[in-house]
């Protein structure tokens, strides 16, 4: 049954080698991130391949989108679990992706809403197994979706959200995520041509997607369709684009930050959605 058996492929390796692995040990489960994963599935995608079906795959680290959810039960024909936790709390809770809930592990964390009223919030924690500091509250600076019948003893999630420094709250007051971020690159075109995304919101308020793309790539097409595609979820923000030739990668994690905030003010001219010209911005 291969229950015991465990091999680790390196996030660093190459789609290819990474394919050719699975295909070769047909593993019964995966336990991977959500972006690592979608990688994979976009090599596989592209390169018209085809997969086995995985009975288990298991998500954690990162925050899950609708839309990579699909894409790998249509490769991997796969029943997916997310793992939710942190360095202080290893396991807090799990969420079959075919149910509604997050389920939590009750008898190890106790959790609890900053504010009382219901809505996306962020999570205290205290910690009821730690030997050495027990019953120290963290704030896990992640917005969560409870329901509403939820007291401060939370039973459940509906949806962990993200974290607080990878959310931006925009002009109309809309939030934005990381799976928005994800979304709006889900087109033919900017999957082809956007190498790397990032969005940034300044100390005013501004915001912008910083895009890498190839040097012979059509910009005024991508920055169109970009547009076009921010616009179907926020109308009533503005969005500025830049280019830049690469993205500072973290050497914690070997990505770079998909959603940062800066300590700075950007005054300068922007370019606003529903306009051609370029406005002042004071």
């Amino acid at each position: 049954l291969h229950l015991f058996q465990r091999d680790i492929i390196s996030l660093y390796s190459p789609c290819d080698a990474v394919y050719k692995r699975l295909m070769a040990e047909k593993y019964h489960c995966i336990y991977t991130t959500p972006s690592a994963l979608d990688m994979l599935c976009t090599y596989i995608e592209q390169n018209e391949l085809k997969c086995y079906h995985i009975p288990l795959v298991v998500t954690f680290a990162e925050s899950i989108s609708k839309i990579q959810l699909k894409k790998f039960k249509r490769i991997f024909a796969c029943h997916v679990i997310d793992c939710y936790g942190s360095e202080e709390f290893p396991s807090i809770g799990y969420r079959d992706l075919n149910k509604t809930e997050m389920l939590l592990f009750r008898n190890f964390t106790f959790l609890e809403i900053k504010e009382d009223s219901y809505a996306e919030k962020e999570l205290i924690a205290t910690n009821l197994e730690n030997y050495t500091m027990p019953f120290i509250r963290f704030n896990m600076h992640d917005h969560v979706e409870i329901k509403e019948d939820n007291n401060s003893s939370l039973l459940s999630l509906k949806e962990v959200k993200g974290r607080n420094d990878d959310v931006l709250t925009l002009q109309s007051g809309a939030l934005f995520f990381f799976h928005h971020a994800y979304d709006i690159l889900q087109d033919d075109f900017l999957e082809t041509n956007v190498l790397q995304c990032k969005f940034v919101q300044y100390k005013n308020g501004i915001v912008v997607a910083r895009l890498n793309v190839p040097e012979k790539c059509d910009k005024e097409m991508v920055k169109s369709i970009f547009l076009d595609k921010w616009r179907e979820r926020f109308p009533n923000d503005n969005l500025e684009i830049e280019y830049v030739e690469k993205m500072a990668i973290s050497y914690r994690s070997g990505k770079f930050k998909r959603i940062e905030h800066l300590d700075c003010d950007k005054f300068k001219r922007i370019e606003h959605l529903d306009c051609d010209k370029n406005e002042s911005v004071d």
